[in-house]
């Protein structure tokens, strides 16, 4: 029998209890904000199960169907649920991809109170994604699903955050916006790294050329704007928020590809020692949201710390110069020692919570998503990157080409 590594394992626990959780509830619900159902917490709730199932050579979805039998129907509620809240807005230009049960007005999550944002969007669309790739690699699952009606919200869903993307910037936190927001950027990144990846003919959106170029200009944004910022910061305990989103913007050029490795070098340099000292005292942050009377909180510096650290190390640990700017030995420890505080916060269930008691989906999400990249950096497997440039520009420039030679 193969040895399962130690991550698949814990991964493994975790999946079992999400699942036990979601067979015994009317939803993906857990002991925070998301007590009954809603859409950015089910999809949260997916992308637990999911992400592993696309990325763990060992985890697929017919072992928990097999092991669960409720499980199948829950899941078909939880994509016939999600597709039924995505709707056409009132002025009928584009898709509504509701934000409950996190980014809302005031404390009650109804219709009227609830945000619909980019965030949601980039959940939705990665989890449909990843169901289809499940399905795919699991064919006996092809009739259970509608993958028709999937299809059409991701193409929705990318058709907003193509018509989203602030020129030679990044995404703000909705389209109406015209103000590029960090988090919001990183989230959409995430996903069109998920869209390039497992859908790398194109065969689900007509306007790939579009994100592509989307991608590219959000690259050079942050690394004429933003890089040096990251790179001068001396003290990470001075502002919690400026903390989070240089995290979030570290994990982005991971996913988008960078050369400027001394600057990246320098950055991590500053992050190693931070990543120690608050370890018993996690700070967390709220984002704020342009023209509304709300925040978004965020408390999971200890997954997306894991999750840097790997990332940065599996996309630029290979540059000699990278490496010895940062020094090898002490970055391998601080890898490992994020891996056994996160794994100390799980609860009694094998879930998550920012205090290891009270189970969370959204803090579990993104501590599956921190073991994911753990796992690639234990194996060392880098996401592959999309073109540089866009099929559209690479056809341009052959013409030119053609013409000098002519």
């Amino acid at each position: 029998m193969d040895r399962i590594d130690k991550t698949t394992k814990i991964v493994t626990k975790a999946i079992n209890a999400i699942c036990k959780r979601r067979c015994a509830s009317n939803g993906f619900t857990d002991d925070g904000e998301a007590k009954e159902r809603f859409f950015v917490s089910t999809c949260e709730g997916l992308e637990c199960i999911l992400l592993p199932c696309c990325e763990f050579e060992k985890i697929n979805l017919s072992i928990f169907l097999k092991q669960f039998p409720k499980l199948l129907k829950c899941l078909q509620s939880d994509v016939d649920y999600l597709i039924s809240r995505v709707k056409i807005s009132d002025k009928g230009d584009e898709f509504v991809f509701p934000g409950d049960p996190y980014l809302k007005i005031g404390i009650k999550v109804n219709p009227e109170s609830q945000l619909p944002n980019l965030d949601s969007t980039a959940f939705a669309v990665s989890s449909m994604l990843h169901l289809k790739t499940v399905i795919e690699r699991e064919h006996h699952l092809k009739k259970e699903f509608p993958i028709s009606a999937m299809s059409d919200l991701i193409k929705h869903g990318l058709s907003q955050i193509k018509e989203s993307h602030i020129p030679n910037q990044g995404w703000p936190w909705r389209r109406s916006s015209e103000k590029t927001h960090i988090y919001f950027t990183w989230s959409v990144l995430e996903t069109l790294s998920d869209v390039f990846e497992y859908d790398s003919k194109g065969e689900l959106f007509d306007e790939y050329d579009s994100l592509k170029d989307a991608f590219n200009e959000t690259k050079i944004w942050i690394e004429e704007n933003e890089l040096n910022n990251m790179a001068e910061c001396t003290d990470l305990r001075k502002d919690n928020l400026q903390t989070y989103f240089f995290i979030e913007l570290l994990i982005s050029l991971t996913i988008l590809g960078t050369n400027k490795y001394s600057k990246i070098a320098d950055f991590i340099n500053h992050l190693l020692p931070f990543s120690v000292k608050i370890a018993h005292k996690p700070p967390f942050t709220q984002y704020p949201i342009e023209g509304q009377p709300t925040t978004l909180t965020d408390y999971s510096i200890i997954p997306l710390l894991l999750r840097v650290l790997a990332a940065a190390f599996l996309e630029f640990g290979s540059d000699e110069g990278f490496k010895k700017e940062i020094g090898l030995v002490n970055y391998k420890k601080a890898i490992q020692g994020r891996f056994v505080h996160l794994n100390k916060m799980r609860t009694r269930e094998n879930l998550w919570a920012y205090n290891a008691e009270n189970y969370e989906l959204y803090y579990t999400e993104r501590a599956i998503e921190a073991l994911v990249m753990y796992h690639h950096y234990e194996h060392g497997r880098k996401k592959e990157k999309p073109p540089t440039k866009s099929l559209k520009n690479m056809k341009h420039a052959l013409k030119e080409i053609h013409k000098t030679k002519g």
